[in-house]
């Protein structure tokens, strides 16, 4: 025969009570064959969640637009579009990053557009995503100012507990992907930048 048994912690002093409610039926509690966490109403705390789950989630939109030009090397060449930071509870947990931005030119030569990258840390640090919007633009005025859309997404590992920043950033792109002199709205349209945490 299997036992129950109910074990004090010799370090507390609260008196915990077990109480049946007030019912006619007779109920049997069957406990699992298993060691865990009992689910109550205050929620399930993070540790005890499946692998997949998503633990918490930051959105932050851009404040304004950011005009970016370079010419530069990389990753001098970057500006922050957007930033935000989230606080993982586990070192294990990955970090889901979702990202949209629209972009314009404000002045350039055929097929000039913006690259985007998302860093973690502070810009020009660690690049964990890139992905290039192409404007096939010319310098007439009239093709100028176009807002055209881009989106990323990646998952990154920051091993930490402690407060993560990640930084949407753009520069100035020529058709191959390289870094030409013109300049863009890297944000034209309100860029927006979410980060999930989900459990490993």
């Amino acid at each position: 025969m299997s036992n129950v048994a109910i074990v004090g912690d010799p370090s507390g002093t609260g008196t915990f009570t077990i109480s049946a409610p007030n019912g006619n039926t007779d109920r049997t509690l069957v406990l699992p064959d298993e060691a865990g966490t009992i689910i109550t109403t205050a929620g399930v705390p993070a540790s005890a969640m499946p692998a997949g789950s998503v633990i918490q989630v930051v959105q932050v939109p851009a404040s304004s637009s950011v005009t970016v030009s370079s010419g530069q090397a990389t990753p001098t060449a970057w500006q922050a579009i957007v930033s935000a930071s989230i606080t993982p509870t586990s070192t294990t947990s990955k970090i889901y990053i979702s990202w949209t931005a629209g972009y314009s030119m404000l002045s350039g030569n055929t097929w000039s557009g913006c690259g985007f990258a998302m860093w973690r840390g502070t810009v020009g640090v660690t690049q964990i995503g890139s992905v290039y919007g192409l404007i096939g633009y010319d310098t007439s005025a009239a093709l100028q100012h176009r807002i055209n859309q881009c989106a990323g997404q990646t998952i990154d590992t920051p091993a930490s507990t402690g407060s993560v920043t990640y930084y949407l950033a753009g520069r100035a792109e020529n058709g191959n992907g390289q870094v030409s002199a013109q300049t863009v709205f890297a944000n034209y349209s309100p860029a927006v930048l979410t980060l999930m945490e989900i459990a490993a």
